[in-house]
């Protein structure tokens, strides 16, 4: 290679311009004692609920706060709360499982549940 390259982008390629099926649906995100259901839609955007889902058809009336969400490669992302202005980042680390951090401090994790 000759001259300067974004590695990530290098390595990863580009973000993704759609949002990948791998994270469209249901998530399970355990944290501080309790466990919220994020839900991923083809919008680019997540929203949370305290009410578990019993399938992948049947979404709640309400969400508690909506988050914008972007790619920073093809793995890993963003999440930008509305309400809270806080940011998690998350990536990949299988089909079923990301990782990550709530505003660069605590630890997160999430498990696809449908």
């Amino acid at each position: 290679l000759k001259g300067w390259v974004d590695i990530d982008l290098f390595v990863n390629g580009p973000p993704p311009t759609t949002v990948p099926s791998w994270l469209l649906g249901w998530w399970a995100v355990p944290w501080r004692g309790r466990t919220f259901f994020y839900f991923f839609d083809s919008k680019f955007t997540a929203s949370w609920t305290f009410s578990k889902p019993i399938s992948n058809a049947l979404a709640p009336m309400t969400f508690e706060d909506t988050a914008s969400v972007t790619f920073d490669t093809t793995t890993s992302m963003t999440l930008k709360w509305g309400k809270t202005g806080s940011i998690e980042k998350f990536s990949k680390l299988d089909e079923a499982t990301l990782v990550g951090a709530w505003n660069g401090v605590e630890p997160l994790s999430a498990t696809k549940m449908f």
